[in-house]
């Protein structure tokens, strides 16, 4: 058994994440533990994650431990990117949610200055000059390629920047190990395009009118809209709720 986590406490008495441990509560006897629950650890991160979206709206999970917030476009109703992260922080700090932060231009490079430089403020362009000094852990890597990296003397990400593609790639136990240590590098500097999956908030209650051929009239579409909005008043008198908006969303014959 090994620590998954660590307080500030546990962490001045020499206990870190990573510890065996047997070897944490020898460096402090007195130490309170839990399992981890890694499904109520995802739980939480969710709810968090659509909570921020009062100040950004599209937030997406950045791991198992991080949210990731696109902030494009949104920075001037804060007065600049700074007062932007800062009106996060105090969010954060005010329901005592321990956070690290950073911004950047491409979705890696912020993930890995929120763990290693929080605080940080990337800007566009700069990336191999704003991650040369990050450890290469910061890069998202799984456990053996990290390991694998170390073994080679390879700590810092810009020493990767030198070193010839195929040489990295001969030196991991296979091609498609080598390659995701490439992808994240290259999506951290900006190289190769990651899609963020924004988390979306489910609809309270929701019809489907599924068409097996395409819908071409106006009476069509009036007869779908009734037959749907008959199903959904129906629910919701069961339930004793009432609305005050409806959303429709139309899906082409092509998709």
């Amino acid at each position: 058994m090994r620590i998954a986590a660590a307080n500030v406490s546990a962490q001045q008495a020499g206990v870190s994440p990573g510890l065996r441990f047997t070897d944490a509560k020898a460096r402090c006897p007195n130490l309170i533990s839990e399992d981890v629950d890694r499904a109520a650890d995802a739980e939480g991160l969710e709810a968090l994650g659509v909570w921020l979206m009062r100040v950004l709206p599209l937030v997406a999970l950045d791991g198992a431990d991080g949210l990731m917030l696109e902030t494009t476009g949104c920075a001037h109703l804060y007065g600049g990117e700074r007062a932007m992260m800062d009106e996060i922080a105090q969010l954060l700090s005010r329901d005592g949610i321990p956070h690290q932060a950073a911004l950047a231009s491409t979705p890696g490079s912020a993930s890995a200055l929120a763990r290693a430089r929080a605080g940080s403020i990337l800007e566009p362009g700069r990336e191999c000059e704003g991650l040369a000094n990050l450890p290469v852990a910061s890069l998202r890597l799984s456990e053996d390629a990290e390991t694998l990296l170390r073994r080679f003397g390879l700590t810092r990400i810009g020493q990767l920047y030198g070193i010839d593609r195929g040489s990295l790639a001969r030196r991991f136990r296979s091609r498609e190990a080598a390659d995701a240590v490439l992808l994240r590098l290259d999506q951290a500097l900006g190289l190769r395009r990651e899609p963020l999956a924004p988390l979306r908030l489910a609809p309270l209650h929701a019809v489907r009118f599924p068409c097996p051929e395409p819908v071409f009239t106006s009476d069509a579409i009036r007869f779908g809209l009734e037959e749907m909005a008959g199903r959904l008043c129906a629910e919701l008198s069961r339930l004793g709720q009432g609305a005050r908006a409806f959303c429709l969303i139309a899906f082409r014959s092509d998709g």
